[in-house]
């Protein structure tokens, strides 16, 4: 049982850094039993589409982006896009807890450590959506040992709904004039039915395909 706030504490700086998009930052991995063992959001990962998007946020165009990438990097990325006047927010439904088939201790130790250092943005170029690419878990292999690990975990595998992001009329009652999506591949699955509303809204998701990490 957590006993000292941390989780809760990060929640509340999450929440109060996603500004009009607080709503956003779902409380799920900040009511597990995980506790955080860090204190320093680490800055030596820098993701590849991080220097692919920063050129088109500077543009004069307001940008709402959805980085479906495994979370671990995108939010070591946090401090670099809040710098950078990017509302970020973390979309994670994924319970902490252990055993479970979705490791939760880095996620949580991110997360905590990332409250830390981000902050609202005063006139901020556009928000950044941090999506949990791994919330599916790792493709089945068939095997024996893996069913066995499975069916002893707490099953914290998910996929999202429509409603855990916001509509295009409210990113567009935002300032938001374009929608960037940062993938290893198409649109999954769960989130396509998003994408095809926010293109009926006026905001059709330009595609940036980053299938690998630049680590500096």
């Amino acid at each position: 049982m957590i006993v000292d706030g941390t989780l809760a504490r990060a929640l509340v700086r999450w929440q109060r850094a996603a500004g009009p998009f607080w709503l956003y930052v779902c409380p799920a991995p900040f009511l597990g039993d995980v506790v955080s063992r860090v204190t320093r959001l680490p800055r030596s990962v820098r993701p590849s589409w991080v220097d692919a998007l920063l050129p088109i946020i500077q543009a004069d165009e307001r940008v709402a982006v959805f980085v479906d990438e495994p979370i671990d990097r995108s939010l070591a990325a946090a401090a670099l896009l809040n710098d950078s006047r990017l509302i970020v927010v973390p979309v994670i439904q994924r319970w902490c807890t252990t055993p479970a088939v979705l490791s939760s201790r880095r996620l949580i130790d991110l997360l905590v450590a990332g409250s830390a250092v981000v902050a609202p943005v005063n006139d901020p170029l556009g928000v950044v959506f941090l999506l949990d690419s791994e919330r599916h878990g790792a493709p089945p292999s068939g095997g024996s040992r893996q069913r066995r690990r499975v069916h002893r975990s707490f099953d914290n595998r998910y996929a999202y709904s429509l409603d855990r992001f916001p509509p295009a009329d409210a990113l567009i009652q935002r300032g938001i004039t374009a929608v960037r999506w940062v993938s290893e591949s198409v649109v999954a699955d769960d989130l396509v039915r998003y994408a095809q509303e926010l293109g009926s809204g006026g905001l059709a998701p330009l595609m940036l395909i980053e299938p690998t990490f630049a680590e500096t």
